[in-house]
């Protein structure tokens, strides 16, 4: 799914991860992140979704450059959402 959409729609897919789904986010075309669910004991930057979806790129960059390991996404103050990179499976 482009950011784009994610953007426009992170309620939804947030709910989706929820789920348990695993959802990969590209840019341009080309795959760079996994949203997916919460695990316990995984840390990362936390950050509230609502800041996630104006920040984004910025975010998708850091995990690109090696600055962030992943961010862990919290709605009202609970982690549930982990933004890793994406890594090619094989």
């Amino acid at each position: 799914m482009q950011m784009s959409a994610l953007r426009a729609s992170l309620s939804e897919y947030r709910r989706r991860v929820l789920r348990g789904e695993s959802i990969v986010v590209e840019y341009y075309g080309s795959p760079v992140a996994v949203l997916k669910p919460y695990e316990t004991g995984v840390s990362g930057v936390e950050l509230p979704l609502t800041q996630f979806r104006d920040q984004m790129r910025e975010c998708w960059e850091k995990l690109d450059a090696g600055v962030v390991a992943a961010y862990v996404l919290t709605h009202h103050g609970q982690p549930q959402i982990l933004f890793v990179p994406y890594e090619e499976e094989g």
